[in-house]
């Protein structure tokens, strides 16, 4: 995945994923039908996700999965999601971030996001961002091979 401000994350470095989906489904399913089906969203993931421009942070790539991820299925309600760069420090296992999002905070950012683009067409003086909800970032490090 091509992301980050550092020279050396130009080129596509390793992130991991950690995924947790929940939503609206059959109680005692029998078909895949029935549930919510994580082979799309993997297969994204892993195929054409990396494809994308590089883009300096990695918050962009985390609202990018968060938008596929409820696009891809209108029962998925909840969405816990951990993003994290391999390659950014030297002897830094991963830097990322977590976070939790509900369908309803999605589409208010959404909603935000579309009144914004409104309303800087409206008043070009007005450049504020849409107001994003807070992220924490989680920093972790292998302390076995540090000096």
């Amino acid at each position: 995945m091509r992301v980050g401000i550092y020279a050396h994350e130009w080129v596509p470095q390793p992130v991991l994923i950690n995924l947790s989906i929940s939503g609206l489904n059959e109680t005692i399913p029998t078909m895949l039908s029935q549930c919510i089906d994580y082979e799309p969203i993997c297969r994204w993931v892993t195929d054409v996700w990396p494809q994308s421009d590089h883009t300096p942070l990695l918050e962009t790539r985390f609202n990018e999965l968060i938008e596929y991820i409820f696009n891809s299925d209108r029962r998925i309600r909840d969405v816990c999601l951990e993003l994290y760069k391999t390659n950014a420090f030297a002897n830094i296992e991963s830097v990322g971030l977590e976070r939790e999002v509900s369908r309803r905070q999605f589409e208010e950012q959404q909603r935000s996001r579309q009144n914004h683009f409104v309303n800087t067409d409206q008043q070009a003086h007005d450049l504020t961002p849409p107001v994003l909800k807070s992220s924490k970032k989680m920093l972790t490090t292998d302390l076995k091979n540090s000096p």
